[in-house]
């Protein structure tokens, strides 16, 4: 390129002198300032020459961060949409643990009313069990008491007390003596009007000894 811009300026500065020599209207210009232009134009040139390299350079400094800050934005948004995915799965495993508890949640405490139920039975069949024990003991005491001979009558009338044998209080008192009316009264099997009359009286001595 400058060996062309050589030979332009030389073809010029030939001209020029032509013109000199062939027509008065020009402007006299001599070769050795034709040389200073042409010296000129050439420093002009390579100056250009050196910003455009200059530009050059800035613009590939450019390009080479702004792949930098491209190559950055796609890994954060690689990062990003991994991050989203790892969420996603997280808040997928949170709601299925939430239902899972609350399943066995909801189980254990179905076992727990089965459990409380069952206790509650338990309870109820054990006092059912402990009434019907005192019942049969009384019963067995009251048909022991009338069938044996001897030491039941006191002066030819029956001796009650021993009916009301471990009571300690006028509630155990009133409940004994409701469970022996239910077994002697008369309409029973076991019913026998003497031993009844026999039971109030000692039933109305225990109670006034127990209510002062």
């Amino acid at each position: 390129m400058d060996m062309t811009l050589q030979e332009e300026l030389d073809t010029q500065d030939s001209e020029a002198i032509e013109t000199e020599e062939s027509s008065d209207g020009y402007v006299t210009v001599t070769y050795e300032q034709m040389l200073e232009i042409r010296d000129d134009l050439l420093k002009q040139y390579d100056k250009i020459q050196e910003e455009k390299a200059e530009q050059e350079r800035i613009y590939k400094e450019v390009q080479e961060e702004k792949a930098k800050q491209q190559e950055v934005y796609e890994k954060f948004i690689a990062e990003k949409t991994a991050f989203n995915e790892d969420m996603k799965a997280l808040n997928a495993k949170v709601l299925q643990e939430r239902k899972r508890l609350k399943e066995e949640t909801m189980f254990f405490d179905k076992k727990m009313q089965i459990l409380q139920n069952g206790f509650m039975q338990l309870d109820l069949d054990r006092k059912r069990l402990e009434r019907e024990k005192a019942e049969f003991e009384t019963v067995k005491e009251a048909r022991s008491v009338k069938n044996a001979k001897g030491g039941t009558r006191v002066g030819g009338v029956f001796n009650a007390s021993q009916f009301f044998i471990g009571v300690n209080s006028s509630l155990a008192v009133r409940k004994r003596y409701k469970d022996l009316l239910k077994i002697f009264h008369p309409d029973n099997l076991c019913g026998d009007e003497s031993i009844v009359k026999a039971i109030n009286e000692e039933y109305e001595k225990l109670r006034i000894e127990f209510n002062g």
